[in-house]
């Protein structure tokens, strides 16, 4: 049986409490023997935060707040694609 596959979405770019329990709640699980993929905005500390735990990342997302449907198109193409070719059971959004 393959192991439970997560994504964790997080548009968080630099420190504070989410993007902290994000990381960590990513870490855990994977810790717990899922398989954990770390979606987070190019550069950000959450991105840094799971490269550091050895965590997978789903590089070249965007994650951009506000009305950007050009960036919104791409970052929901990457995802979609990732989920289907990556077999994603569960996908946990952070200010996504």
């Amino acid at each position: 049986m393959n192991p439970l596959t997560v994504l964790h979405l997080c548009s968080i770019k630099g420190r504070g409490g989410t993007g902290y329990m994000a990381s960590q709640l990513a870490r855990l699980t994977a810790g717990l023997g899922a398989r954990v993929i770390v979606g987070a905005c190019a550069g950000s500390k959450m991105e840094a935060r799971a490269r550091e735990a050895g965590l997978e990342t789903l590089d070249g997302l965007r994650l951009r707040r506000g009305f950007h449907p050009f960036s919104l198109a791409g970052d929901v193409a990457r995802i979609r694609s990732l989920v289907a070719r990556e077999q994603v059971d569960l996908v946990h959004a952070w200010h996504s």
